[in-house]
């Protein structure tokens, strides 16, 4: 067996290493929903996708997009603050680390909420409209939100799990 000594430098390498690329990835998606929503006129392409619209006609929904992405924008600065923390062996980067994790959960279950309400019906809505095209963007986006709902609390989870001491 190799000693916790040995594995533990590996171990906050590693994620360090995520930290960075998810946090800079999570920033940068959020920082372009805040300005999707707050400056469509920059995005004009996707304002026609009635999700989009949606998001911009439904005050809690857009509401909700703004508020979670800014905060989601705060908390990948924070993961790739805590990756470096790792790196550096700093007390502060697990406490941190655990900290990004929990908000992100809390997050993506407001999210998960907020879609049922607004965003599953119209999805439902289109899947059973007698255009194809229609349906087709139905399902895709019904399968994004799924996908969405299952996929991104994985990392947090995991984060969450292996800095809970």
């Amino acid at each position: 067996m190799i000693p916790l000594a040995k594995t533990a430098p590996r171990f906050l390498n590693l994620f360090g290493i995520l930290h960075l690329g998810f946090g800079a990835l999570m920033a940068c998606g959020a920082t372009l929903e805040v300005v999707n929503m707050l400056l469509p006129h920059l995005l004009p392409a996707i304002q026609s996708n009635r999700f989009i619209q949606l998001h911009h006609t439904q005050p809690v929904l857009g509401t909700w997009t703004v508020a979670s992405n800014m905060v989601n924008v705060l908390i990948g600065l924070c993961f790739i603050a805590a990756g470096f923390g790792l790196f550096h062996r700093r007390s502060w980067g697990p406490r941190l680390s655990r900290w990004c994790a929990q908000a992100l959960l809390g997050i993506a279950a407001g999210g998960v909420v907020v879609c049922a309400v607004y965003l599953y019906p119209l999805a439902f809505e289109m899947m059973g409209s007698p255009e194809p095209v229609a349906r087709k963007e139905g399902l895709l986006m019904l399968a994004s939100l799924i996908g969405a709902a299952v996929s991104l609390p994985i990392y947090p989870g995991i984060v969450w799990w292996a800095f809970r001491r």
